[in-house]
């Protein structure tokens, strides 16, 4: 199997239906391309590719959590428990990735 990005992705922000906070970027939807970049240090510094949305700024963003990876497999697996399809992006990942063990 080849390692490879499936997709790159990037949040339309959306209005937060959950309430916690007021707009939400999980819904990352296929980019051609993205640009990353390092953030500030903190939580709420924002993402670390360019355009991209973060919501819930309190638990997400910065150094740390700046770009996130979510394997083709995992999505796979999820879709079969739901037993709906899940697109690229449809936990919130920049990158869908496939064959790379994220596990590490």
């Amino acid at each position: 199997m080849n390692a490879r990005v499936a997709s790159t992705n990037i949040a339309v922000p959306r209005d937060n239906a959950a309430g916690t906070y007021s707009r939400t970027g999980i819904d990352k939807q296929p980019a051609e391309s993205i640009s990353v970049f390092a953030p500030g240090p903190n939580y709420g510094d924002g993402s670390g590719v360019t355009g991209d949305f973060i919501g819930d700024s309190q638990h997400h963003g910065g150094a740390h959590k700046a770009v996130y990876a979510f394997s083709r497999e995992e999505l796979d697996f999820w879709q079969d428990e739901l037993g709906r399809k899940l697109v690229d992006g449809s936990f919130g990942e920049n990158l869908t990735t496939h064959g790379i063990d994220l596990g590490g």
